[in-house]
């Protein structure tokens, strides 16, 4: 038996004579820095795209296109991100064994941003950028060992950053794009990414009332109305222009009359039109006060 160990460990070792680590774009290495993968594009000559090192072991991986980003843990299990040249799927992640073996191989069709792991979970989490088959960008969470997809998480824009926390068993994420202008943070935990917080900057530091009306009208659109009120509140309390004042109270008043509070939204109303006279509300304002009247 033990000769049979030193032939193969012989064995691996003239596999590697045939890498340099500098010929390889980046490393990944287990915690325990017993395995890596290694990430390449052509070299001399040959197609070699990834090669999985470890005890006794020098393989090269195949089925690979254009890879990107690998995770790989203590017992010898990986995942590779990668990216396809043609057809209509942009992105896979692929999942090998211990001995090179295709474990499985999950298709996206979306962009892949990045991917981030937390190998003392076990776990790799891969971020989307916007697909034409997609409403949104998505982080998704897969287990390394089995190529398991454990939950999908929209997100409102491709996440810049993401930080797993083992101990927490959580992932923060970081979303900034265009479309938000700003950077969201998100708390996903890991036990069937639920949504266990999220935090906007604009609240958590505000640098005027302007902040709190940005948001205060954003959740209104969203439906979110006790948060519109509050934020709205703030706003006013804070200090913003005359005519974002009116449209301050109009919006305090839409809220108040949508819940049938009629002497609260003539109110709002009449304090949107004396901060701005031109906001629109002299109808709205005589028909809620026939009402009042009637009552």
């Amino acid at each position: 038996m033990g000769r049979k160990i030193q032939e193969v460990r012989q064995s691996t070792l003239k596999q590697m004579a045939q890498f340099e680590e500098s010929d390889f774009l980046s490393w990944h290495h287990s915690p325990n820095k017993n395995w890596k993968i290694g990430l390449t594009g052509f070299l001399n000559d040959r197609d070699v795209m990834a090669v999985l090192s470890g005890p006794n072991v020098c393989i090269e991986l195949k089925r690979l296109e254009q890879p990107q980003e690998a995770a790989i843990i203590d017992e010898g299990y990986s995942a590779i991100s990668d990216w396809l040249s043609n057809g209509n799927l942009c992105g896979r992640v692929l999942f090998f064994g211990p001995h090179g073996e295709l474990v499985h191989l999950r298709e996206i069709s979306a962009n892949i941003g990045n991917l981030f792991h937390d190998l003392s979970s076990g776990l790799v989490f891969v971020t989307t950028c916007i697909a034409p088959s997609e409403d949104s960008c998505v982080v998704m969470c897969f287990e390394i060992k089995s190529g398991t997809l454990l939950w999908k998480v929209p997100v409102r824009e491709p996440a810049a950053f993401l930080f797993p926390d083992s101990q927490k068993r959580a992932v923060y994420v970081c979303e900034q794009g265009s479309k938000s202008k700003s950077e969201y943070f998100l708390e996903i935990g890991y036990e069937g990414g639920k949504v266990l917080e999220e935090q906007d900057p604009r609240l958590i530091h505000p640098k005027s009332g302007y902040d709190f009306m940005e948001v205060a009208f954003e959740k209104n659109k969203t439906g979110n109305f006790v948060e519109a009120k509050d934020l709205a509140e703030k706003a006013l309390t804070m200090g913003v222009s005359e005519y974002c004042k009116g449209q301050l109270f109009r919006l305090l008043g839409e809220i108040a009359e949508r819940n049938g509070l009629f002497h609260e939204a003539l109110r709002n109303y009449e304090l949107a039109l004396d901060a701005n006279p031109k906001i629109g509300l002299v109808r709205r304002i005589k028909t809620l006060r026939s009402k009042s009247a009637n009552n």
